[in-house]
C-alpha cells in the first residue's frame, strides 16, 4: 500500500474523478485526484504531489505529468497521435459502443450516467477550470500527444512506466513502431481484455481490481483484438 494520485481525462468532472479516487483506495493508503484541467492550471502542485508516490492517469491526464518524478506510472487509455477531426469521430463511435455493446459496458445506467456528466462537465464555458478541458483539446495539445514518446523522457531507473491500453479502445491503439520503441526504453505496454476506453472511469473499481489481479496482457501478445475490428479510428 502506498501514496497514489490520480489525474482524470478529457471530459472528467470532479464525480467521476472522485469516484476513481475512492475506487484506488482500496488499493492504496493514500490518495489525491485531481481533474485534468485542474492538473493543467496547478502543475507545482501535481509535482509535488507524485514525488515518490505512483501517479495514475487516464487518457489526457498522461499530458499533467510530463515532467514530474513519480515513482511509479500507470496510464490508462494515454493518447496517441490523432487529428483533431478523427478524436471526434471516434468520440462518436465510442458513444455507440457504449449505448449498443452490452458485453463491454453491461450497464446501460452508467452509459447514460457518463454522458450526462461529461457534457454537463464539457458545457461549463463559464467556469475557467472546467474550460481547460476545450483549451487542450483545441490546441493539439491532445491530439498530438505520443504517450510512448513521452515515456521514454522519464528516467526508467527512477520510474516505471505502464501504459494500459483497452483491447476495444476506440481512440489509441499502439502501433508496432510504437511497442519496439518502448520494449527499447523498458516501457511496459499492455493490454487489458474486455475493457473500452473509459472503463476506468465507468466501472472504477471493477477496471482496478482486473488490473491489479493481473488480468493485463503484455501488448505483444494481445494486440492481435485490434485485428477483429476494433481498431483505433
Amino acid at each position: 500500500m502506498r501514496r497514489a494520485v490520480f489525474i482524470g481525462g478529457f471530459s472528467n468532472g470532479r464525480e467521476a474523478v472522485d469516484r476513481v479516487g475512492e475506487a484506488l483506495e482500496k488499493h492504496h493508503d493514500d490518495v489525491v485526484a485531481y481533474s485534468f484541467p485542474y492538473a493543467m492550471a496547478h502543475q507545482k502542485e501535481v509535482e509535488k504531489a507524485v514525488v515518490r508516490s505512483l501517479a495514475v492517469t487516464h487518457s489526457a491526464g498522461w499530458l499533467a505529468i510530463w515532467g514530474t518524478s513519480p515513482k511509479e506510472v500507470q496510464a490508462f487509455s494515454p493518447p496517441l497521435p490523432r487529428s483533431v477531426a478523427r478524436l471526434a469521430l471516434a468520440t462518436g463511435a465510442k458513444t455507440l459502443q457504449m449505448f449498443t455493446n452490452r458485453d463491454l459496458v453491461p450497464d446501460l445506467s452508467e452509459a447514460w450516467r457518463f454522458t450526462k456528466e461529461s457534457t454537463a462537465e464539457l458545457a461549463k464555458l463559464y467556469d475557467s477550470e472546467s474550460r481547460g478541458h476545450w483549451r487542450y483539446y483545441l490546441n493539439g495539445a491532445i491530439s498530438s500527444c505520443n504517450a510512448v514518446d513521452l515515456a521514454v523522457m522519464f528516467d526508467t531507473e527512477k520510474t516505471a512506466v505502464s501504459l494500459i491500453y483497452p483491447d476495444h479502445d476506440l481512440y489509441y491503439t499502439p502501433t508496432e513502431n510504437d511497442l519496439s520503441k518502448a520494449n527499447r526504453y523498458r516501457i511496459n505496454v499492455e493490454i487489458l481484455p474486455t475493457t473500452v476506453h473509459d472503463s476506468l472511469i465507468l466501472y472504477p473499481e471493477q477496471t482496478l481490481d482486473r488490473y491489479y489481479s493481473g488480468d493485463a496482457q503484455p501488448a505483444s501478445i494481445s494486440l492481435g483484438a485490434h485485428d477483429a475490428g476494433y481498431s483505433a479510428i
